[in-house]
């Protein structure tokens, strides 16, 4: 009886707990990421003005750089830079929802996280730069949001 009693109580237990366990993994893919653009006019790798084109979604910033070597060293090597790029922030920014695809909403392929483009008010990534010029999200709000 005493282990009937025990099978019991563990079984309420797991019907109690599945439904909460299950609400909490749903939360947590509802989150939504944010990116900043931190609206910086000098390039945190070579201190020279950045072109506006040329960014890179570091630590949920969009940090503006000067050409494409620092597109590839800022990531690289982002703690030597850090201090550079809190300190070349503007008051003046932006924030965009990441949408976070990891599949392109162009070609159905796999991303590249180096390849985004913003679109209204949310960053999505593509698997490459003619995907990414290509999308609207307009036109496909479906394929927008598809993880």
């Amino acid at each position: 009886m005493n282990k009937i009693n025990t099978f019991l109580a563990i079984v309420i237990l797991i019907l109690l707990i599945t439904p909460m366990l299950s609400l909490a993994a749903e939360e947590k893919k509802a989150e939504k990421k944010f990116v900043t653009d931190i609206a910086n006019e000098i390039c945190p790798v070579m201190g020279t003005p950045v072109e506006k084109d040329l960014v890179v979604i570091l630590d949920a910033k969009l940090i503006h750089v000067c050409c494409n070597y620092c597109v590839k060293e800022l990531p690289d090597n982002y703690a030597k830079y850090a201090d550079k790029v809190v300190a070349g922030a503007k008051e003046n920014q932006k924030t965009y929802e990441l949408v976070n695809n990891q599949i392109c909403p162009v070609s159905q392929k796999p991303v590249d996280k180096k390849f985004f483009a913003i679109k209204g008010d949310k960053i999505y990534y593509f698997c490459c730069p003619d995907c990414a010029a290509k999308f609207n999200p307009e036109k496909d709000p479906v394929k927008a949001e598809k993880k």
